[in-house]
């Protein structure tokens, strides 16, 4: 039978099946859980071995996992540190996510920030807030800050930040406020200062006169947009 386990000051939760985890103190996952619910509104380790298994995990305080996590769901709110591989359903990120080991998914939104020094793969990314990515592989990939817009560009392009990505494959991108060494993909619409050192395209290239964009490759249709 599967029992709820809360920590609201400090202690150590050994493997087992539980419905709820809650921890709103300081709490050490010691061993392999399976869950219905996962919720961490204070600090959480996770040692190593000891790989998170369930539904959804709601991380409004803050998480450093040294195994891996298998959720359906995940929405960081506060702070998530990860060194392992991630297989999720549906990431959301309003915090800080920082991933050391590779993530696989079916879709990822982001209005905080997500770092990553390994694969990010999944269906579709949306990014509306800032990412540093080393490959990230999709299908429908969206870079487009709330504040990204032609009009702030220039009266704001110094004190601005561009999302950062070493090498994008996807079918579709759109991207506002990107800097990105290489671009693999079908369709592409850039725009708000995006910088991008390669292309490779094979259907529609779109960009306005604020992009740097070096060489280009493939059969692809470009239009300068006004």
């Amino acid at each position: 039978m599967k029992t709820d386990t809360k920590i609201s000051g400090s202690g150590k939760i050994g493997q087992g099946e539980y419905n709820l985890i809650k921890i709103s103190g300081s709490g050490a996952i010691e061993g392999p859980v399976t869950f219905e619910t996962f919720k961490v509104s204070g600090s959480c380790k996770v040692c190593p071995d000891a790989t998170l298994e369930g539904n959804e995990m709601h991380i409004s305080g803050s998480i450093h996992s040294q195994s891996e996590i298998k959720v359906n769901t995940l929405h960081v709110s506060g702070s998530l540190h990860s060194e392992r591989d991630m297989k999720v359903r549906s990431l959301k990120v309003s915090g800080s996510c920082r991933l050391q080991g590779k993530i696989y998914a079916d879709e990822i939104y982001v209005s905080g920030s997500l770092k990553s020094s390994e694969e990010v793969n999944a269906d579709i990314v949306e990014i509306r807030g800032m990412a540093t990515l080393n490959d990230l592989f999709g299908e429908q990939i969206t870079f487009i800050p709330e504040n990204c817009n032609s009009f702030n560009f220039f009266r704001f392009a110094k004190h601005r930040k561009l999302s950062n990505v070493k090498n994008i494959e996807c079918t579709t991108l759109e991207a506002g406020c990107l800097q990105c060494d290489t671009i693999s993909a079908e369709n592409i619409l850039l725009t708000d200062g995006c910088v991008v050192n390669h292309i490779q395209c094979d259907g529609t290239l779109s960009y306005d006169s604020t992009c740097q964009i070096g060489t280009v490759e493939g059969n692809c249709a470009q239009k300068l947009l006004s």
